[in-house]
């Protein structure tokens, strides 16, 4: 059957959307906030927001990346037992 099983490939599926959907939700407010003149808190450097952005994305995807392996773990041993 291979390493993962129905579940898990429901429970990653699940974990995947989601995170799509903060990425989506997280570019959206950069965009806003980037744009200052639009809407924003009257900095005018918008640097700051940069760092942020990345900092915010890539500890989103590894966040995702580790549930996604214990997921695949978690299963795994229900399968053996």
């Amino acid at each position: 059957m291979g390493i993962m099983n129905k579940k898990t490939k429901i429970a990653i599926g699940l974990i995947t959307f989601l995170e799509v959907i903060f990425l989506i939700r997280a570019c959206a407010i950069y965009s806003f906030y980037n744009n200052d003149e639009l809407y924003g808190d009257g900095v005018p450097d918008t640097n700051k927001y940069d760092k942020e952005f990345i900092s915010t994305i890539l500890l989103s995807l590894l966040i995702t990346i580790f549930i996604c392996l214990v997921i695949v773990v978690v299963f795994k041993q229900k399968k053996a037992t």
